[in-house]
């Protein structure tokens, strides 16, 4: 190591530069005053002060995904229906509901085609088709990699921007919401929408 030392002076940079970007001299400074204690400043409220940095998630953890899922196995474990009496009074039927679902052919046809896509399309269409384009897209022309992640953005683009001009369609003065505020339907009379 001391034979790769350069003399002062004939490095090439001027004395008193480090040639370090910034001017940096590249040795650590050393600070002055009392060490902090292990404890000063660390927890701002305690022990227990991360909980309150996590509680905003953790609340919409539960209002969420929580609560969606109790109320639907409360749907599941009840003949709640969207109109009518059973909307207003449901009766516990226990697994009655589920034993319906398994017994009825519908319910395999459909957790068989749900199957089929989720493979074909999230195990064999994302994962491994998207992995092998993209290992054989890094030895492309660059110029046909930039036109390819350009046709990608767009691909991320256009659904928010269609999303976007609905709404602003739907809201507009002449838009679809105040075409259908006329009708005039009775929300908070008539049972059967509740």
């Amino acid at each position: 190591m001391a034979d790769t030392l350069v003399p002062e002076g004939q490095s090439g940079i001027p004395e008193g530069q480090s040639g370090i970007p910034g001017g940096q001299s590249g040795v650590p400074e050393v600070q002055s005053g009392r060490r902090r204690s292990r404890n000063s400043g660390g927890a701002l409220f305690g022990k227990r002060g991360g909980l309150g940095f996590v509680a905003p998630a953790g609340a919409l953890v539960a209002v969420f995904l929580v609560v969606p899922a109790l109320w639907t196995l409360y749907l599941g474990l009840t003949n709640r229906t969207l109109f009518g009496a059973r909307a207003i009074r449901p009766e516990f039927v226990g697994l009655d509901n589920y034993r319906d679902a398994i017994d009825d052919e519908r319910f395999w046809r459909s957790l068989a085609i749900t199957l089929r896509y989720v493979l074909g399309s999230a195990i064999i269409g994302q994962a491994v088709l998207g992995f092998t384009l993209a290992w054989m897209f890094r030895t492309w022309q660059t110029w046909v990699r930039r036109a390819l992640e350009l046709v990608v953005v767009f691909a991320w683009i256009i659904p928010g921007s269609v999303v976007a001009y609905l709404w602003r369609a739907y809201l507009a003065e002449e838009g679809t919401l105040n075409l259908l505020l006329p009708l005039n339907p009775r929300w908070l009379i008539d049972h059967e929408l509740l």
